[in-house]
């Protein structure tokens, strides 16, 4: 067997075995697209303050390729109830619950474990050291232009739908900027930047010892 033709017989069976497991797969689509969706209205709505459509819209936005199943979705915000169903095509049923203090769960059929969050632990708020009470506008013309660029939406373009930029140096905040709807005490989904800072985080318990 010459090298090419293993090299063929190699590359058509990983294909086979990427195909075999795609369609093993494929029935869990609905399921993570409304869990996804339902987990970021549900924190969005009821921590961030935002309008659910709002929500939607923005993160439909956001996902590459999205649109091709987006338009077959339904979500349902209950308020009194704190929680947000979503299906794709009346499938993939998801259900996020908000209690709060703890953000937004995802119901997995099993009851949610009661976590009462111990009350005046909190820590204070470092802001006061950093920034006044207004919004820091930027004294320097190319920070400013940086921030008009990076909240302008190029005609033709994906849309940025950019929330929030803060601008931190030597300790305190030299420029800041908000979207309509948002401002300094507005709680925003972290997405994967938490997880840097999680780990930043348990990088200095690390280092304390603890």
């Amino acid at each position: 067997m010459t090298a090419r033709l293993k090299l063929i017989l190699i590359a058509s069976s990983a294909t086979f075995a990427a195909l075999a497991f795609t369609a093993s797969r494929v029935g869990d689509v609905p399921q993570v697209a409304t869990g996804f969706v339902a987990r970021v209205i549900c924190s969005e709505t009821f921590v961030s303050g935002l309008d659910p459509d709002r929500i939607f819209a923005e993160s439909r936005d956001a996902i590459p390729g999205s649109r091709l199943i987006t338009w077959a979705m339904d979500y349902r915000v209950d308020r009194a109830a704190g929680d947000v169903k979503v299906t794709l095509f009346g499938l993939g049923r998801s259900r996020a619950v908000y209690r709060g203090g703890l953000g937004c769960t995802l119901d997995h059929g099993e009851k949610l474990v009661d976590v009462a969050v111990p009350a005046g632990q909190a820590p204070p708020a470092l802001l006061p050291e950093i920034a006044g009470v207004t919004v820091v506008t930027p004294q320097n013309p190319q920070l400013a232009a940086a921030l008009d660029r990076a909240f302008a939406e190029p005609p033709g373009q994906p849309p940025r739908r950019t929330r929030a930029i803060v601008v931190v140096k030597d300790g305190h905040i030299i420029a800041e900027r908000y979207a309509e709807g948002i401002g300094t005490d507005t709680q925003l989904l972290g997405f994967s930047v938490t997880k840097s800072v999680v780990s930043a985080l348990v990088g200095v318990l690390v280092r304390q010892g603890s």
